[in-house]
């Protein structure tokens, strides 16, 4: 059964804490998770396996990892909630792929996680996850066929489960970063600021690949994955907060808060 729906950021400054901004993220994030019973996480992260025209989905028996930032070491291991995992890969007609890595079962059957899934799990207390990585296709039907797809497995389930899209947004916001200055930074966070408060994907699944080149997002496509398991769910997001880390952008929203 569907629980909630989170976009949750994985840059490095949520941990680090260097400024006022993100300091409230964390806050924000934090109260979100605080208020999280799902059994179940699954998480699509644009860092994981990347396959060409499907999204990827861990079968290892555990799913571990760290990352070392500045302000802390991040260090995690999970069970892998496999027959969730399974239901997805085989209901998906080929648009989720499973895939195993060094061996299928024991403590040595375990693949790595990425710090975007790292990062936004940490503020999760959870023990069981998925493992998907999010596919970078330029077909848009087929990523919101995706989000149904996800929806149908995860609501069939017999557990709880929640699901965190981790997300950084435009990377061009300054010359100072590493991919330079764009004014379609600053426009396409706007873009997906509003699609999360009024649901209308319009303005957002009818941007050229042309645009997205110069923002950089990371963030697109798991928001069309995003919005066709909205649209099947009938949920609907609520913006939280949003700030801009000197070159990128990091917005939280989610189906539920608590007050």
């Amino acid at each position: 059964m569907l629980l909630n729906v989170h976009m949750i950021p994985h840059g490095d400054e949520l941990i680090d804490l260097p400024d006022r901004e993100s300091m409230r993220l964390n806050s924000v994030i934090t109260k979100t998770a605080a208020s999280e019973t799902a059994e179940v996480i699954v998480i699509l992260s644009p860092h994981g396996l990347t396959l060409e025209a499907s999204a990827s989905v861990a079968m290892t028996q555990y799913l571990s990892g760290y990352t070392n930032l500045s302000g802390r070491i991040i260090r995690r291991r999970y069970h892998n909630e496999r027959g969730l995992a399974k239901e997805i890969a085989e209901k998906s007609s080929g648009l989720f792929q499973k895939f195993h890595f060094i061996t299928s079962s024991g403590t040595k059957s375990v693949f790595p996680l990425d710090f975007g899934s790292l990062i936004p799990l940490s503020f999760f207390q959870v023990k069981n996850i998925c493992a998907i990585g999010q596919p970078r296709i330029n077909d848009r039907p087929a990523l919101r066929r995706m989000g149904e797809i996800l929806f149908r497995a995860i609501n069939d389930y017999e557990k709880s489960v929640s699901v965190i899209f981790s997300c950084d947004q435009a990377h061009t916001h300054s010359a100072e970063g590493p991919y330079g200055y764009s004014p379609h930074a600053a426009e396409y966070d706007e873009i997906v600021r509003k699609y999360i408060e009024s649901g209308d994907p319009q303005d957002l699944q009818s941007l050229p690949d042309s645009f997205l080149g110069e923002a950089k997002p990371d963030s697109y496509w798991n928001l069309m994955i995003m919005d066709g398991l909205l649209r099947a769910s009938g949920k609907r997001m609520r913006f939280i907060d949003y700030y801009v880390a000197l070159y990128f952008g990091m917005m939280v929203a989610t189906t539920k808060i608590k007050d």
